[in-house]
């Protein structure tokens, strides 16, 4: 779309000239290395503005003069993927930032210029007749209806007359004090759904390690799988360095990062992958990072990270029988959890999610202890599943019921609804009973997914 304009519609109705490189000289189809060639067309060029991909943007502004070739330019217009927040920043100083939004279902949606300061909001024109539909707490998705009185404008009604609403599947969140203003929150398609049932927003944590001067750009991986795994690609400078030294650099901007994330989104350093300077990540014409091929690209190292990212196997060979009573399966249990949870002190009968133990470091030990028992063949199926683990919170309890499993004996089995009372009792023989007059009693449950008892209000 933004070819055509440039192209065809710019110099029609503009007046502008339209310049092509020389056909002797084949494109080569990379971005690469584009923001010097911007840097030397504005040494020797007088121009008003710039209209090209983010990519190139950061690129040029990593050059050494980019900053007073910007205060030469009315403005610089992107579109087609985020630019970071510091390149806009810096931007913005010099001289107006705007953004481009269409696609070829809509053609172009007019945006207002924004004011200094507000460049990485979307302020669509009143007359566009945008509708931000919500999509979830806080999060909306933007949606053009059919309308007559538009349709002399509008691609919509030419492309697809049959519909009478186009939903984009670009959620954006609203400006905190500024209605009018919205901010790109991510592809309603992006959104990643772990094995766990939790789910995560990937651009949010994308945008945020892509502001580390050291990155170029970043994927969050995880469909189905219990834990995200984070794929880096660095900028040039940045490949002679190795991992280590990338993770001293890289270090503070991880830990900032998660800190924004609930635990089960957060990602640790043994689960980051560089890409390799060979493999770089597969990019559109306008410079965006295709996450479906860059992801395929990577798929035998996101296996291969996945494989090793759970504990070392607890022991080697076949097990005897002795080794099927319940006190070996102690010390099975009790050496993963301590691999998961270091620094914690965990006795036999403690409850090892009062202990830290979450959703996602429970999937974790399940695949652990189901790997183990595969190891060494006495798995079988049905004789094990992560639901055990949130059925018999201990060490003790929770390897009885696995020995138990493994014999197919049903002896030692406790129905449901006594095993619930169990833990009730548990959790509410140290409550301080209080007088109530009120004819009803509210409780509000917080922190399910973590541990049940301390955040009962």
């Amino acid at each position: 779309m933004a070819g055509v304009i440039v192209t065809t519609l710019i110099p029609i109705f503009y007046g502008a000239t339209v310049v092509f490189g020389l056909t002797s000289v084949p494109g080569s189809g990379s971005l690469v290395g584009s923001g010097s060639l911007v840097s030397r067309i504005l040494d020797r060029i007088s121009l008003r503005a710039l209209y090209v991909p983010p990519v190139i943007i950061e690129q040029w502004m990593q050059e050494p003069n980019s900053c007073e070739q910007a205060k030469t330019l009315d403005f610089v217009l992107s579109g087609g993927g985020p630019l970071s927040q510091p390149t806009g920043d810096l931007l913005d100083r010099s001289c107006d930032v705007c953004q481009v939004y269409g696609s070829a279902e809509i053609g172009q949606v007019q945006l207002l210029v924004p004011e200094k300061g507000d460049w990485a909001y979307l302020e669509p024109n009143p007359f566009e007749e945008v509708d931000m539909q919500t999509y979830s707490k806080g999060v909306f998705e933007l949606v053009l209806h059919q309308a007559e009185h538009l349709n002399h404008r509008r691609s919509l009604y030419y492309n697809s007359p049959h519909k009478e609403s186009w939903h984009s599947g670009d959620l954006l969140k609203p400006h905190i004090s500024k209605p009018s203003l919205w901010s790109f929150s991510e592809r309603a398609d992006d959104l990643i759904l772990l094995s766990n049932g939790h789910k995560i927003n990937p651009t949010a944590m994308e945008n945020a390690v892509e502001e580390h001067p050291l990155i170029s750009a970043a994927i969050l991986i995880g469909q189905d799988k219990p834990q995200p795994i984070l794929l880096l690609e660095v900028w040039d400078r940045g490949c002679e360095l190795r991992r280590n030294e990338l993770k001293d650099l890289l270090g503070p901007t991880m830990e900032n990062t998660n800190d924004l994330f609930p635990q089960y989104g957060q990602v640790d350093w043994g689960m980051v992958l560089i890409a390799e300077p060979c493999k770089p990540f597969v990019r559109s014409p306008k410079g965006g990072v295709v996450r479906t091929a860059t992801q395929k690209l990577y798929e035998p190292e996101i296996e291969a990270l996945y494989s090793c990212a759970l504990p070392e196997a607890n022991g080697n060979g076949p097990w005897s029988l002795s080794d099927y009573i319940p006190t070996s399966l102690e010390q099975l249990i009790q050496k993963s959890l301590h691999q998961l949870l270091p620094g914690s002190l965990i006795r036999l009968n403690d409850d090892i999610f009062v202990k830290g133990l979450d959703s996602l470091k429970a999937t974790v030990l399940g695949a652990v202890i189901q790997r183990d028992l595969n190891a060494h063949d006495v798995f079988s199926p049905g004789s094990f599943s992560t639901n055990m683990i949130y059925r018999y919170p201990t060490v003790k309890t929770l390897a009885f019921q696995v020995s138990q499993s493994l014999y197919a004996s049903q002896k030692a089995q406790i129905s449901d609804s006594a095993r619930m009372q169990s833990l009730v009792e548990s959790y509410t023989q140290d409550l301080t009973e209080h007088n109530c007059t009120r004819a009803f009693r509210y409780i509000i449950l917080t922190g399910t997914t973590g541990s049940l008892g301390q955040h009962m209000l």
